[in-house]
């Protein structure tokens, strides 16, 4: 309220900075609108914005504009109901919109040139062929009364699917009857009498649709937080609210890396004053705490959530009359590539043995180690023993955070496989472990991977076994990766991205990149390389651009 939308920059991390523009000020054909009501955008092309603004905060004029420049311009559309409406723009088509107001909903295929009623009874096209499975149970109800003229309330109980064009949701907020619509909105047909009602039209209702992962609906409606995962059939009640408090406000953003779902936010209250936020990374199984009262962070009612979708762990909240904040995780926020070995090369003449490192034989094997003369740690092997992995070549107490992302460089020459493996020296749990192809040349191998959990004291090897010659080692260093530090990473030969949630880079290597992780939704990321090895498990989730670059091939 108060306001028309404004645009945040980088300077929103500089703190107390209030944007310099008031969209407002951009208008091609404005009348006195002063204050929003809603805004939206379009999933797979966010240069596509929209949003409904109002003159003041009661009862009267409402009006629509689009931009297509990020916010740079902006027009209006030829919305003429005198209503200020809750927009949601479709997740492909940027011509195909939503709006509902006090008194009707309506759509528009043909980018706010014309607005039309939607049929509210049994039948439906499926225009995009997105084979949605549902059975119409009813006829839907749009009003009046389902959205209140009022521009304090927050109630957003229609969405866009985020993973499906033409395909929009409807939630009833007195009795909670949900509805779909698969033919960008001229029809729907109500699938589900899961839900409750709300009395009280001014809750913080929050309908949402998880992008990269199909049928994945989130709302929070009676101070209650429900999920769907078959585009609203069936509803579940989360019972795994801290404190039995009441969810107040839902919000998604790009989740923490490793763990394979987007971040989910609520705002909670204990019934008598405002609470704290927390954010879940296991699909709300559980939460943590990521607000402090006691380090002053109690800021009045917030009305909206919003995880960012480009920054993990990152959310930004309206509180009553004290603008926009923001937080980020300190999951993330330390992320420095701090090398995590005392003795990462070798490069101590002057000591016989290697420096830090520990030699380990077993199963009937015999070598020893020392620094040659060209600043290489050489494993001299006379005896393989029984077993391919029976000499270890380690160093320990390395310290790992849970989900942070790491980084293993290594450069090794010799005739045989040496297996690269990372685990907890206190309970032998393998946390991390790849083969690296030795070649009789020297060979540069990168390995990214998060950490499944903290650890004190995590030990770096390279097993080594298979024949009797020597393994000439130039450097083992373990460190931290941070997104956007790919230009750390040594491109000569090999680089390995397993079993993981992949960062979005663009990643290149000379000889060959191998992968069986996964590229989360609306990420856009190129491998580069020679041979390019998509193992089992590869995944480019639906909404992400995948690039696989051959060098040498047209």
């Amino acid at each position: 309220a108060d306001h028309t939308p404004f645009i945040f920059d980088d300077s929103i991390e500089e703190g107390d900075i209030f944007p310099e523009r008031d969209i407002k000020e951009t208008f091609t054909n404005s009348t006195q609108v002063n204050e929003t009501a809603t805004a939206d955008f379009c999933e797979t092309n966010s240069n596509h914005l929209i949003t409904c603004l109002t003159k003041d905060q009661g009862n009267n004029l409402g009006e629509i504009y689009k931009s297509a420049d990020g916010g740079n311009t902006w027009t209006k559309t030829n919305y003429s109901d005198d209503n200020k409406g809750i927009v949601a723009l479709a997740s492909e088509d940027t011509n195909n919109h939503i709006v509902l107001n006090e008194d009707r909903l309506l759509y528009t295929t043909n980018n706010g040139a014309s607005y039309q009623v939607p049929s509210t009874t049994f039948g439906q096209d499926d225009l995009c062929n997105n084979n949605i499975s549902y059975n119409c149970i009813g006829s839907t109800d749009f009003g009046p009364g389902k959205a209140i003229n009022n521009i304090f309330t927050a109630y957003r109980g229609i969405t866009a699917d985020r993973n499906h064009d033409c395909v929009f949701y409807y939630t009833d907020w007195d009795n909670g009857r949900f509805s779909i619509s698969t033919d960008k909105g001229k029809s729907w047909c109500r699938i589900s009498n899961d839900l409750p009602g709300s009395a009280n039209d001014f809750e913080r209702t929050r309908l949402s649709s998880i992008p990269g992962h199909p049928g994945h609906l989130w709302i929070n409606i009676d101070n209650e937080l429900y999920r769907s995962t078959d585009y609203g059939v069936n509803w579940s009640q989360l019972n795994t609210i801290p404190n039995n408090h009441l969810v107040r406000a839902f919000s998604f953003g790009k989740g923490i890396p490793g763990t394979g779902y987007e971040a989910l936010y609520i705002h909670t209250e204990n019934g008598q004053v405002d609470d704290q936020i927390y954010r879940s990374d296991d699909q709300g199984a559980s939460w943590i705490r990521i607000t402090d009262h006691f380090e002053g962070e109690v800021w009045g009612g917030i009305k909206i959530l919003e995880g960012d979708r480009n920054v993990p762990g990152r959310v930004y909240a309206t509180a009553s009359g004290q603008g926009v904040l923001y937080g980020d995780s300190d999951l993330l926020a330390t992320c420095d590539n701090e090398e995590k070995l005392v003795s990462g090369e070798f490069d101590d003449n002057n000591n016989p043995n290697v420096p830090d490192w520990n030699l380990f034989v077993f199963n009937g094997a015999s070598a020893n180690s020392y620094i040659n003369a060209y600043d290489k740690a050489v494993v001299d092997v006379s005896s393989v023993g029984t077993q391919p992995s029976s000499i270890r070549f380690s160093q320990d107490g390395i310290s790992l955070v849970n989900s942070k992302v790491y980084l293993i460089q290594t450069n090794i020459r010799g005739d045989r496989d040496v297996t690269v493996q990372l685990r907890n020296k206190n309970t032998g749990t393998i946390i991390y472990e790849q083969i690296a192809h030795v070649k009789s040349s020297n060979t540069f191998f990168n390995f990214i991977f998060p950490s499944t959990a903290t650890i004190n004291n995590a030990e770096v090897a390279l097993l080594i076994g298979g024949d009797d010659s020597s393994i000439y080692v130039d450097e083992v260093r373990p460190r931290e990766y941070c997104e956007g530090d790919i230009n750390r990473i040594n491109y000569d030969d090999y680089l390995y991205l397993n079993d993981h949630l992949i960062i979005p880079e663009g990643y290149t290597s000379r000889e060959l990149i191998e992968s069986n992780g996964k590229i989360s939704s609306n990420d856009h990321t190129i491998f580069s390389s020679n041979m390019i090895y998509l193992n089992p498990g590869f995944e480019a989730e639906q909404g992400a651009i995948f690039e696989a670059l051959l060098d040498g091939c047209n």
